[in-house]
């Protein structure tokens, strides 16, 4: 089958960022890969297995289209690609659902596993189920890129790179963008693909603590997260979330640190390998699924949890 991959700029412009790899992986052992690049230049000099050309869009001000005229471009590029891929992310749920309406074809969202080319794994009931979706025809896909193993890069400088340039009129007009506020998050990896995240949720009382989880993130090189509460607050911003309104997230170890739980929260986390909660309440529904709960302080366990790191890299080097 030939599989059209819609990336985002952030996927092949941040190193740090392992979205794109581990989309490729989950979609490369099924056909052709074909990457549409929506922003951003194509790193030349290094592709992923299953990668077998690229297209990219020159368009200098494509970023700032509308969901409604991107969708539109792709459509006129989708040619006779069977699947029609990109992230879980805030770009493939506004974009993709309206590329598969003017296709006409199926739209399967939040896709965690793909058990064959017409069947999919995905989340229901915020988690607290999975339904297996078989469609009979061409699929339009959005998957959560935590999910899959990333594929490994190779070196290459051979890949077919197309250029296409928008046809005048493309765009409808119907709305513009009014502004872009960044969320900057300096060196830390990106949330959605991180190995390590810490994160903090109500139980942090007030706005200015929330740097306490920063701090520890940055001791342990971790992304920062938050709970839906914490967000509320205003205490962290919304790209941090971490649920089901928010990021899914499967890292190698989560931290949460004064969140009790919710279970949107919950069926953000539950495919992490090893959950850690800091609460002073027991009962809390993140303590009572952690592999490891900690009933503390956190404004003491925090601090003594960053000093013990540094203590262990100092005897480290030594």
């Amino acid at each position: 089958m030939k599989i059209l991959l819609i990336t985002e700029p952030a996927m092949h412009t941040d190193p740090t960022d392992e979205r794109l790899a581990r989309l490729v992986g989950a979609v490369a052992p099924w056909g052709d890969v074909t990457l549409l690049l929506t922003g951003g230049q194509w790193p030349t000099t290094t592709a992923w297995a299953g990668v077998t050309d690229c297209i990219v869009i020159d368009q200098a001000d494509l970023a700032d289209w509308p969901s409604e005229d991107l969708a539109t471009l792709i459509v006129a590029l989708a040619g006779d690609f069977s699947h029609i891929v990109a992230a879980a992310s805030t770009f493939g749920a506004t974009v993709l659902p309206r590329v598969a309406a003017l296709l006409n074809r199926a739209m399967v969202t939040g896709v965690q596993k793909i058990c064959a080319p017409d069947t999919f794994i995905r989340p229901v009931r915020a988690g607290n189920a999975l339904a297996t979706v078989q469609v009979s025809g061409p699929v339009c896909l959005t998957l959560h890129p935590s999910s899959f193993a990333p594929m490994a890069r190779i070196d290459t400088a051979s890949i077919p790179i197309r250029h296409v340039v928008p046809s005048p009129g493309m765009q409808a007009g119907l709305s513009r963008l009014l502004e872009r506020i960044p969320i900057l998050r300096g060196k830390r990896p990106d949330l959605a693909s991180a190995q390590v995240v810490v994160a903090g949720g109500g139980g942090l009382a007030k706005a200015g603590h929330f740097a306490m989880i920063e701090a520890l993130a940055d001791t342990l090189g971790a992304a920062v997260g938050a709970s839906r509460a914490a967000v509320d607050a205003e205490w962290a911003p919304s790209a941090w979330q971490i649920g089901q309104t928010g990021h899914i997230i499967a890292p190698d170890l989560y931290i949460g640190i004064g969140i009790s739980g919710a279970i949107q929260h919950l069926a953000g986390i539950k495919e992490a390998k090893t959950i850690v909660a800091i609460n002073h309440d027991p009962t809390a529904p993140l303590m009572c699924v952690a592999d490891f709960a900690l009933e503390a302080d956190l404004y003491e366990a925090v601090p003594a949890l960053i000093q013990a790191w540094q203590d262990r890299k100092v005897v480290q080097r030594g």
